[in-house]
């Protein structure tokens, strides 16, 4: 029997290997048959499988297991004969459940297997399930299935073809299973909550709002329970709000300088603190509270703000602790002397012959001559329905990495042209310095673009991804793309 192991980061140097395996030389190993695998708890696993049935394994009962997070297989069938998995909860696995070469007897149902991890760029494939159907009898039903990003979660491994839910059902798979591809709502997001502990645990949502149950679609309010190694998927805004303890106690700026003058669009902030452990800070222009899904706050106090133009400016800084509770703001004026230089454009301003409408994320990049802040992005199109999501990464080593600002999800507009929309915040721009412009449509209508260099970058994440703190695995291409920004010299 294994049962309520808390496991995290395994197999960081060898791979292929479980948090939990096993492995026979033949069939018929009575060590084996009747072991029970329950109420354990893997996370992180980058091996070959959280859970690992190899060889020649038989007669093996696995249930209530949670598997998260692992970069390959959640449960991996490999050989096996009269197996059983049951009631367990699989939770953003590149692979969520697999099965090859196995035999009689064995069996995946009533699970619980919830995708989010997206395809790494160049590499594996995000599945809810794999299997050898042509060779492998493994009997998978009653489960319930989530992935609300894609639809190809299938794979029959026998003739390496991707297949909707339908179409894995046309398989003779899962024909009593359910499959959920219904798209989250904007700043919605999935995350799994487990209790390692072996006493019962609440969980308080807090700052967490619009929280349901990722399976039954059950709304919460205030807290939430779980029996010891037992696991919940939610959905929601604001999930990293939801702790082991209630808190509505907001913290409290202590401290906050900036310059009472200044002829820079670029203000220095002097000192900024908290009390009451803020866990991230953020400047605005306004002294309406902002929202936990406002643009800009850093988990470090930050140490300039910029604007847009000269003139007086009061700014205001705002602190917020990890339940979601927003402190006071505190307001500070600055003189910002000086006249404003025309603005510039800076990318590809000309309409290019080709068009694509390639759904995935994708990025150019820019450089400037000059100091400057990046205040907007302008993309021609095709005209078309549903949304755009503009955005600046910063550049690490010749490609895309984290972000530095983004526009608001923007109606795309019905005719063909060039379509100009402001960053949520500005961006500075440094001679020399590369930074990339990102773009992703809700129904890509059509950009112009030509094969020529340099390069662009390309994701695979697509819509329901956005705008990410980090750009992610990308790879390249010849493309130059009809995308520019606007920036203001900063003298």
């Amino acid at each position: 029997l294994i049962e309520y192991n808390y496991a995290d980061e395994l197999c960081l140097f060898h791979n292929d290997g479980g948090a939990i395996y096993t492995y026979t030389k033949t069939f018929g190993n009575i060590l084996v048959e009747g072991s029970v695998v329950r109420g354990n708890i893997v996370l992180n696993h980058r091996g070959v499988g959280g859970i690992y049935m190899d060889n020649n394994t038989q007669g093996v009962l696995i249930e209530n297991n949670t598997v998260a997070h692992s970069q390959n297989i959640g449960l991996f069938y490999h050989d096996n004969m009269n197996m059983e998995a049951r009631y367990n909860t699989l939770f953003d696995n590149v692979k969520s459940m697999r099965s090859t070469g196995t035999y009689v007897g064995t069996a995946m149902h009533h699970n619980i297997v919830n995708n989010i991890k997206e395809i790494p760029a160049g590499g594996t494939y995000s599945k809810l399930a794999i299997v050898n159907i042509s060779d492998n009898p493994v009997g998978l039903d009653y489960n319930t299935y989530i992935d609300r990003h894609r639809t190809s979660n299938f794979a029959n491994a026998s003739d390496y073809t991707n297949h909707t839910f339908s179409g894995w059902q046309n398989l003779g798979q899962d024909l009593h299973s359910t499959c959920d591809n219904t798209a989250l709502d904007q700043h919605e997001w999935e995350a799994i909550f487990f209790n390692d502990t072996k006493i019962p645990k609440a969980f308080y949502l807090n700052g967490a709002t619009q929280v349901k149950d990722n399976v039954t679609g059950i709304s919460l309010l205030g807290s939430f329970a779980l029996e010891p190694f037992v696991s919940r998927i939610l959905r929601g805004m604001n999930l990293d709000c939801i702790l082991d303890h209630e808190d509505t106690v907001a913290p409290e700026i202590t401290a906050f300088t900036i310059p009472s003058t200044t002829s820079h669009l670029v203000i220095d902030v002097e000192t900024l603190a908290a009390e009451g452990e803020a866990t991230a800070y953020l400047i605005t222009e306004s002294f309406a509270t902002p929202t936990l899904e406002s643009f800009g706050w850093q988990r470090s106090p930050p140490t300039r703000h910029i604007v847009t133009s000269p003139g007086t400016k009061i700014l205001y800084a705002w602190a917020r602790d990890a339940a979601g509770n927003i402190s006071t703001g505190v307001p500070k004026e600055v003189v910002v002397s000086g006249g404003m230089e025309a603005p510039v454009s800076l990318g590809n301003t000309t309409v290019y012959p080709h068009t694509t409408a390639d759904p995935r994320r994708r990025a150019i990049a820019v450089s400037s001559i000059e100091d400057g802040i990046v205040t907007e992005i302008s993309i021609y199109h095709k005209g078309g329905t549903g949304d755009v999501l503009l955005g600046v990464f910063a550049d690490n080593a010749g490609a895309p990495s984290s972000l530095l600002s983004v526009t608001g999800e923007t109606p795309i507009n019905a005719s063909e042209g060039w379509q100009t929309v402001s960053l949520l915040a500005p961006v500075s721009l440094f001679a020399g310095e590369t930074l990339w412009l990102t773009w992703v449509f809700e129904n890509n209508p059509g950009i112009r673009y030509d094969v020529a260099l340099p390069n662009r970058a390309s994701s695979e994440q697509t819509w329901s991804a956005g705008m990410p703190e980090d750009f992610g695995p990308a790879t390249f291409a010849e493309g130059r793309y009809s995308v520019y920004c606007t920036y203001v010299p900063n003298p």
